[in-house]
């Protein structure tokens, strides 16, 4: 552990990175960024995201750059 942190959490961590940069793309939806990441549905994605980012992903598409 060099990064402080388990794999698997450090692994979720850069992927609801990168899905809050897919989110700032106008046109995104947030089920579609859920099914990119293998999420069965936008409410289980959504619920993970607020979980590590302490936000939902509906705030980063309303929020501006």
């Amino acid at each position: 552990m060099l990064i402080g942190q388990p794999p698997l959490a450090y692994l979720a961590e850069w992927w609801m990175t990168i899905a809050a940069d897919l989110l700032r793309t106008p046109g995104t939806t947030v089920t579609a960024v859920a099914r990119r990441f293998g999420y069965a549905d936008g409410f289980a994605f959504s619920n993970a995201f607020k979980r590590l980012r302490g936000m939902p992903p509906s705030d980063l598409i309303r929020s501006p750059p």
